[in-house]
């Protein structure tokens, strides 16, 4: 039973997290907001991807 009520805990604290987010955004320009997002993508990718050796 601790399982399933802290599975449902992380579930509910995730979508305040997500229903918080988009509220703030809701005022961004969709293609700044796109901007952003594509930038923090490539960012995060560059730190995971191998870097080469020389």
């Amino acid at each position: 039973m601790s399982k399933f009520i802290e599975d449902a805990v992380r579930w509910r604290l995730f979508s305040r997290t997500i229903h918080d987010i988009k509220q703030r955004n809701a005022a961004t320009d969709p293609v700044e907001l796109e901007q952003i997002i594509n930038e923090a993508v490539r960012e995060a990718r560059a730190e995971r991807s191998p870097k080469p050796t020389r």
